[in-house]
């Protein structure tokens, strides 16, 4: 039983080392989308003033 408990205490480690990576790349893509879509915005701004 004891051994058991250990095991699932490493695997909960593991997933929650995991979901923390996931976690950290998911801010940096929105942050990458984010700043994307604003030069995009900034672009499409910028011609429909030129026009």
């Amino acid at each position: 039983m004891e051994n058991q408990s250990g095991l699932n205490y490493e695997a909960y480690n593991v997933r929650t080392a995991g979901r923390e990576r996931n976690e950290k790349t998911k801010n940096r893509r929105e942050k990458i989308i984010a700043l994307i879509t604003k030069q995009f915005l900034i672009f499409r701004l910028c011609r429909s003033r030129c026009r």
